[in-house]
């Protein structure tokens, strides 16, 4: 049995589903036991994750079901769900009777709190990936909840909302969601999860980039596109029907037209170019006079031949052959791709003069989300944007809540310690790191939204003994480059 249409699925009520799991405790926890990972990649040894769920509890009812793939029998699933949450799974399709007992049609997955809905690993009990292929939550997914802005808004637009993970995220701090894909699959496994997750502002349409939302603005748009460069159906379910780059180039060029002012665009994207040194130049001509604030970022660059490596592994677990590889390389040749850059693309809505950055990052979708020292940083590069030179000393920032030190000390010849190295970095998934001196340090421990710069400078160099006006001349680089990072918060700074 199919899913349910998401139009039916929107108004179905799934709370005795989500009333079940939450009681059998189907949570991270429930995966302690069982490699998450390697359920995703349908590399799991499965002798020994029935073993791990062989006790008839609830739970292991349902990681058997619902992570697994396996079938159970009717009155197991009754015992874990209720009779009235196995009466909705069963008429939402989630899950049909196979052999005598049952079977589901998509994996439930708790992850951080949440309840994802996608199709199993195609590895998993080799089952084949369709066209329609709906994929779970992976790195791409979790760097983009880590790079997207999250202040309370009226309106959000998850743009290629797949399983919907950006939208129940979004659906936190925002009064309406709109989740837009061209696949009716996914938007089915997404109206399961707003309905697990209790997300009732969501609202989920079907159609190509903005067509559903053609006369619409939004206050942040999040868009994890199908953007890997790559021969065009060859890796079903993460590819699209755009050649090359063109895809995500559309959402750059269009998505300004769809923000309310002081809006936002959190996108992640790859493009391709020739030299290293050229990797911003595409995106750049994308938001040039769009009336935006633009940052762009490179998180990875990669050679033809290292995608046709990376791509395939992670997504099909198999390599090329000699033939297939030559049509990729080929394919690449005729996009004149010399190269491909993984990164993001974040705009901000603003009227007035516009700035756009480019920066080598790496983010690390295991420390806290960045969100809010992407707010700090267009914030802050705007202020900079208006000021006359050296006006940032009659600043009275403070520190960004973020702001982590890290020391190094070295044995010193008198028995005692000395500092030998200082780095500044950010707790969160864009760490930004900064070595730092002495000055700088002291300076950082002033700063509490009261005093100027101006003032903190001048009591460093009074308790360090250095000339205030060389300090003041020394330091004004490295404060503009502190603001750059996020680390001060020039926002209210200037009374």
């Amino acid at each position: 049995m199919p899913l349910v249409p998401f139009q039916h699925m929107q108004s179905c009520d799934i709370s005795p589903v989500r009333e079940a799991l939450l009681n059998a405790r189907y949570n991270d926890e429930a995966c302690a036991g069982i490699e998450r990972g390697a359920v995703l990649a349908g590399q799991i040894d499965l002798d020994a994750a029935m073993d791990e769920t062989s006790d008839g509890s609830p739970r292991s009812t349902m990681v058997r079901l619902l992570m697994l793939g396996t079938r159970v029998s009717r009155a197991d699933a009754e015992r874990a769900f209720g009779e009235a949450g196995l009466r909705v799974l069963t008429e939402t399709g989630v899950i049909f009777e196979r052999d005598g007992g049952l079977a589901a049609e998509v994996s439930v997955l708790p992850i951080d709190d949440h309840f994802t809905v996608r199709d199993f690993s195609p590895l998993l009990g080799d089952r084949p990936m369709t066209d329609d292929h709906v994929l779970g939550v992976g790195p791409s997914t979790r760097i983009l909840a880590d790079l997207t802005v999250r202040p309370p808004v009226n309106d959000v637009l998850d743009l290629g909302t797949g399983q919907g993970y950006q939208a129940i995220l979004a659906a936190a701090h925002a009064a309406r969601v709109v989740g837009t894909d061209v696949n009716p699959r996914a938007l089915s496994c997404a109206a399961i999860a707003a309905g697990l997750n209790a997300r009732a502002n969501i609202d989920l349409r079907e159609g190509s980039l903005f067509e559903p939302v053609a006369r619409e603005q939004f206050d942040l748009i999040v868009s994890n596109p199908p953007f890997l460069i790559v021969p065009p159906s060859d890796l079903v379910a993460v590819t699209s029907r755009f050649e090359g780059d063109q895809l995500v180039e559309r959402i750059a060029r269009e998505a300004p037209g769809h923000l309310r002012d002081g809006g936002y665009l959190c996108m992640l994207c790859s493009w391709h170019h020739h030299a290293a040194a050229d990797w911003p130049q595409r995106p750049q001509s994308w938001v040039e006079g769009a009336g935006c604030d633009a940052w762009i970022m490179k998180f990875e660059m990669l050679t033809p031949a290292e995608c046709t490596m990376k791509f395939r592994r992670e997504f099909q677990k198999s390599s090329l052959n000699r033939v297939q590889r030559e049509e990729w390389l080929a394919y690449y040749k005729k996009l004149g791709a010399d190269l491909v850059t993984i990164g993001g693309i974040i705009l901000r809505k603003r009227a007035g003069r516009n700035w756009t950055r480019c920066d080598e990052l790496t983010p690390d979708y295991r420390r806290p989300w960045a969100g809010g020292v992407i707010e700090t940083v267009f914030e802050n590069e705007a202020i900079l944007s208006t000021l006359a030179p050296g006006a940032l000393l009659d600043a009275r920032p403070t520190l960004s809540p973020t702001v982590e030190v890290e020391q190094r000390w070295q044995a010193a010849a008198d028995g005692g310690l000395n500092v030998i190295s200082a780095t500044i970095r950010h707790l969160t998934s864009l760490q930004m790191p900064l070595a730092a001196h002495a000055t700088v340090l002291r300076l950082m421990t002033l700063l509490d939204g009261q005093s100027t710069l101006r003032a903190a400078l001048q009591n460093v160099a009074a308790s360090m003994g250095l000339d205030p006006q060389q300090v003041l001349h020394e330091c004004l680089p490295g404060l503009e480059r502190l603001a750059r990072l996020g680390y001060l918060k020039l926002r209210g700074a200037f009374p």
